[in-house]
């Protein structure tokens, strides 16, 4: 593309968008919204920015416009669509999209100079439009409508949320001074529960997208990959979109270092190489990786980068790290590398679509930006995987970051941390905060449990109902296999387990269920009762699925709940919250720091409570301070090593 956009606040005159020059960084126009849209989108899973050829006109996901709401005490005032108390709740699209509370389809024409919504007020009623793809000719517009009823739900983190898929046709007619209703409303194009990603051909409008498994009801799951044909878009009936599967979903992959599926969360994650050939990033068991795939002979090749290029011990390659693609054009890609001891390596290829020949190069190593100390101790970093082979611990693997070992051989005292999700997977992407506690001497081993993708649909959904007793098995299960192979401390006084919203919610079971396994934890949002937060949360799916529960069954969700444990917990827990959280809420974590100190153990909890922030605890305050507690919190009651 020679043209990108810059979205730009101007105040309560609402946005302004300018249209820039890649090559010079130039305006080409600058755009003011005035009532025609609200905050755009910036987060890829929704947004997606699409040109036609000529780079006339574009269209991307906002909010859409909300009058200004009238003085508190006016009883009732006008919105968009119906009547509204002037302190009436407008819901929100959850986690991340606090402000979003329906998005709508901009379209932006250079020429005029102009930004127009695309779509009828009335649709917003029931849909939050997102991934838009306009064809070449700037005429047709294929795009993902995300449900409102019979509520709101979380968006954020859910990629098998149910969507439909819709096509509007005559775009220039609905962005026209008379605005939408000069055009047809969208077409409903519906085949599958859940349709995502979508990105077009380069020549043709034929789309590839993303469809998750049909039938789970797991808030992330396996994806098939299909091709809608350029004729079946452009098709302006309100039929289901014709369609081939090239990938479908896996359940069981044949061996176990077979093909385990593909696993798609945001638009970025699927790409267009050429005109035959797509690139997607997945998860493969504990690693981050890149398939090409040949619409004609649809078989994941995986892509391959040589150890000395990635700057990392051959036998890490394919057990675990996080290769990424930046950007990818004609054969052209460009990727990172990183592992959580290793630095992100940026890397170079010209001829992506030839599985087998790729030739990558080193275009910039971070590590070379490191300071000399700290490069010194990053450089005597080693990793290792470590795998499970009892079928009771449903195949559960862990990456070790280690520093050298001691003289005696004594393993250095080692942080466990467990993901979130449960339907996530950490593939030891590089992380400041998990580097922070490599360089300050720990060890840090991370948990792929059963249920974390990469390892099969049957593995997700496998998990259902039973969060709480197999996974937290399968996390004491690894710790144990580590012990007995010699690669952690067996005494629990140098141990330490760790993690945030479902790792928190791991955390408080591992100190309730194994109370003698670890000397201090921490957790971050941490869910500690089920039964509470599925009244509060934006995800109340999530806890009927994970707990196995009936729609108000309290008890079953309970007994799933790390509080069902709490009264056995002897371990020193720091708590951190984010007030703003709409995942986890913020009372789950509190409840927590409370009951821990009455259980009657003497227990020390420390709780960090931060205005503002979300789930993520990703601001750079709560970042900075809770790694820096964490790090003396751990210090504190983790014994010292002896050598």
């Amino acid at each position: 593309r020679k043209r990108a956009l810059r979205f730009i606040k101007a105040g309560d005159d609402g946005w302004v968008t300018e249209v820039r020059d890649n090559a010079t960084g130039a305006i080409v126009v600058r755009v003011a919204s005035g009532k025609a849209h609200g905050a755009p989108v910036v987060d890829d899973s929704l947004q997606q920015v699409s040109w036609a050829d000529d780079e006339l006109s574009c269209v991307f996901v906002a909010e859409r416009h909300r009058p200004k709401a009238p003085p508190a005490w006016t009883p009732i005032g006008k919105g968009d669509d119906t009547e509204r108390a002037a302190n009436e709740l407008r819901e929100s699209l959850g986690e991340v999209y606090p402000d979003f509370s329906a998005t709508t389809l901009v379209r932006l024409d250079v020429e005029r100079r102009s930004v127009r919504d695309l779509l009828a007020p009335a649709f917003s009623i029931e849909y939050s439009a997102a991934s838009p793809v306009l064809s070449h000719d700037g005429t047709t517009v294929t795009f993902v409508g995300y449900l409102h009823k019979p509520r709101r739900l979380g968006i954020a983190y859910c990629s098998s949320r149910t969507t439909k898929l819709f096509t509007l046709a005559n775009v220039a007619a609905a962005s026209a001074d008379n605005g939408a209703a000069a055009a047809a409303a969208p077409l409903d194009r519906t085949f599958c529960r859940n349709v995502r990603c979508l990105t077009r051909h380069p020549k043709t409008d034929a789309i590839a997208a993303a469809v998750a498994a049909e039938d789970s009801l797991a808030h992330a799951s396996c994806s098939a990959l299909v091709l809608l044909p350029a004729d079946a878009v452009r098709r302006a009936v309100a039929e289901p979109m014709r369609r081939t599967v090239l990938v479908d979903v896996v359940a069981t992959p044949e061996t176990a270092a077979g093909f385990p599926g593909l696993y798609l969360t945001s638009n970025s994650d699927l790409r267009w190489l050429d005109t035959e050939t797509l690139l997607v990033n997945s998860v493969r068991r504990s690693a981050a990786v890149l398939y090409t795939v040949h619409v004609d002979v649809p078989i994941p090749h995986l892509v391959r980068v040589d150890a000395d290029v990635l700057g990392v011990p051959t036998t890490n390659i394919d057990a675990f790290g996080t290769l990424r693609v930046l950007d990818a054009c004609d054969d052209a890609v460009l990727a990172t590398y990183s592992t959580t001891s290793r630095p992100p390596v940026v890397l170079f290829c010209p001829n992506a679509t030839k599985p087998g020949h790729q030739t990558w190069t080193r275009v910039l190593d971070t590590r070379d930006l490191l300071p000399a100390p700290v490069a010194a101790i990053a450089g005597g970093f080693t990793a290792q995987l470590v795998e499970t082979t009892d079928a009771a611990l449903h195949g559960t693997q862990a990456h070790l970051h280690m520093h050298a070992p001691f003289v005696s051989g004594e393993p250095r005292r080692t942080i466990v941390f467990v993901h979130g999700g449960p339907h996530a997977c950490d593939t030891s992407m590089f992380s400041r905060s998990h580097f922070f506690m490599l360089l300050s001497g720990f060890n840090l081993m991370s948990v792929n449990y059963g249920g974390s993708l990469g390892f099969g649909q049957a593995a997700v959904d496998a998990l259902g109902g039973k969060a709480g007793t197999s996974d937290v098995n399968d996390c004491v299960g690894v710790v144990r296999h580590a012990q007995a192979q010699g690669l952690l401390p067996t005494d629990a006084k140098r141990l330490i387990v760790t993690g945030g919203s479902h790792g928190g919610f791991l955390t408080g079971h591992l100190t309730g269920q194994a109370p003698d396994m670890f000397c201090v934890a921490a957790m971050r949002n941490p869910v500690t009762n089920i039964a509470s937060m599925k009244y509060e949360t934006d995800i109340p799916d999530w806890c009927l699925f994970e707990a196995g529960a009936a729609e108000h069954d309290v008890a079953a969700m309970l007994a799933a709940s790390p509080m069902a444990h709490v009264g056995k917990v002897k371990t020193p827990t720091l708590v951190a919250i984010g007030r703003s959280d709409l995942r986890v809420p913020p009372a789950q974590g509190l409840a927590w720091f409370n009951e821990v100190r009455a259980n009657g153990n003497g227990v020390e909890c420390r709780l960090l409570d931060y205005s503002g922030v979300g789930h993520a605890l990703d601001s750079v305050v709560a970042e900075a301070e809770f790694n820096i507690v964490a790090l003396l919190w751990f210090n504190k009651f983790c014994a010292p090593s002896t050598d």
